[in-house]
């Protein structure tokens, strides 16, 4: 850990303590700073398991467990993957190893990301063993009931089984989900997209999206004021009694399972309850058919749940960072930009507006509470910096009021209208040698430059120029 992330988090710490903290899927890269001791608990309602019963397996060393019909997968903190098995066992390949990420459907068939951005795939489903040649910098992945998907760090994504037309265009990807014959793909921005032979239409005007999951017939949302949102091509409602959720997985007939921050599980839908109160869990997940939800606790240290993502965006755009932790409350979070922390940027979501080239970089999210503290994943940031247009400024034309105009064009002629002043710079001058920046009395109006030059003498010549900042 770098040291200005130490005295980063000993500062949160201090803030804890003396009540002025801030405390604020599934991208499957958790980041610990200290061991969690883990349960992994499974909840089931039929296939082999015992139908309707509640237990818990013990462990210490658990990131992530997904359960279906045959038994449980279970990554470990070593970065290697094992199973335990009520029928044949799935084994991971023996050669598998600093494993970050798992995501199987049912056990039938599972997936593994590893830290340097490959992907495994090992089980019954042989055609989707056959894992695109030269696939790499894959930063999430998800199995659904015949397909897989793999996140790319450019922020586009890759799908191979019986779907594989993934829309074109998709760009800016930050997360992704497979359901029942259709795939989900969380952008940066907040907007989802649905496709695959049973896809909903995504309802109309979703934004403020953090999560997705797609399940059996239905897909959920989360957003960011920790609602979920729920639809399957005949209703669109908000699920009811959930709010400060920080992860999701389910949907559909699948039911719903979501973990609030404070570490409780809540249930809703189909999907199956647990006996008694879930607390310091971290990571949950539903599969798909099976009706098998899993659980994993810790000791309360802050866990991401929702991480970061990659993306581009050009000059004068915005950029949308999120995190959401799950862990003994408070948690203070603050989000730092190559490793330097951002003033008052200690909120789950940080969004930039207007952008330039200054924005791009590397940001993450630094938690800590009383129990420990952790980092997001790293995030890369471009800003494509604006297109290098010639433009023509026109003299400026005097108005009633004194004040001046100036508009511009392309060689060819064309208007162009200026879309923001904090773009450029103009400035004047009064023998083309010292230019001099006009700060006061700017204005945008219909794309044309509408301004007061103050220092402007009676009676003598002045020049004007525009700089691109």
């Amino acid at each position: 850990m770098k040291s200005s992330q130490i005295v980063s988090l000993s500062h949160i710490r201090q803030l804890i303590k003396t009540g002025c903290a801030c405390a604020s899927l599934l991208m499957l890269l958790f980041s610990f700073s200290a061991s969690a001791g883990a349960a992994v608990l499974i909840s089931t309602n039929y296939y082999d398991w015992s139908s309707g019963e509640n237990f818990a397996l013990q462990f210490t060393n658990v990131l992530a467990a997904n359960a279906g019909s045959d038994g449980v997968v279970l990554l470990l903190s070593n970065g290697r993957v094992t199973n335990m098995a009520n029928g044949p066992p799935l084994a991971a390949p023996s050669t598998l190893t600093n494993v970050a990420a798992i995501s199987t459907e049912d056990t039938y068939y599972c997936m593994a990301l590893t830290s340097n951005g490959t992907v495994s795939v090992w089980g019954y489903q042989y055609d989707l063993t056959n894992v695109p040649k030269g696939l790499s910098n894959v930063t999430a992945i998800a199995a659904g009931w015949d397909n897989c998907l793999a996140l790319l760090s450019n922020g586009t994504v890759v799908s191979w089984g019986d779907i594989t037309n993934v829309p074109a265009g998709l760009s800016n990807g930050v997360s992704v989900s497979a359901g029942h014959d259709d795939n989900l793909a969380l952008q940066a921005n907040g907007k989802v997209v649905e496709w695959g032979p049973s896809a909903n239409a995504v309802p109309s005007g979703l934004s403020d999206v953090i999560a997705v999951s797609a399940g059996n017939g239905g897909e959920i949302a989360l957003l960011t004021n920790g609602t979920i949102l729920e639809w399957n091509g005949t209703s669109t409602n908000v699920l009811p009694d959930i709010t400060n959720a920080v992860a999701i997985s389910g949907g559909g007939s699948d039911g719903v399972l979501a973990l609030q921050a404070d570490g409780l599980v809540v249930t809703a839908g189909q999907s199956s309850s647990f006996d008694q109160p879930v607390s310091n869990a971290f990571y949950i997940s539903v599969s798909i058919f099976s009706d098998v939800d899993t659980v994993v606790t810790g000791n309360g240290v802050p866990v991401f749940t929702v991480q970061p993502g990659n993306q581009t965006v050009g000059a004068g755009g915005a950029i949308y960072l999120h995190a959401r932790t799950a862990g003994t409350q408070p948690v203070a979070l603050q989000w730092q930009q190559n490793g330097t922390n951002l003033p008052g940027a200690t909120n789950g979501d940080l969004i930039l507006t207007n952008v330039t080239v200054g924005n791009a970089g590397t940001y993450q999210a630094l938690a800590v509470n009383s129990v420990g503290q952790a980092a997001s994943s790293a995030a890369t940031v471009g800003v494509i910096p604006p297109a290098r247009i010639a433009v023509l400024l026109a003299p400026p034309i005097a108005q009633p009021d004194g004040s001046l105009v100036i508009t511009a064009s392309t060689p060819n002629g064309a208007a162009f209208p200026l879309a923001s002043m904090s773009l450029f710079i103009l400035e004047a001058s009064s023998d083309l040698v010292n230019w001099n920046a006009l700060t006061n009395g700017l204005s945008l109006t219909n794309g044309a430059i509408d301004f007061t030059d103050f220092a402007a003498a009676p009676n003598s010549a002045r020049f004007y120029r525009l700089l691109r900042q």
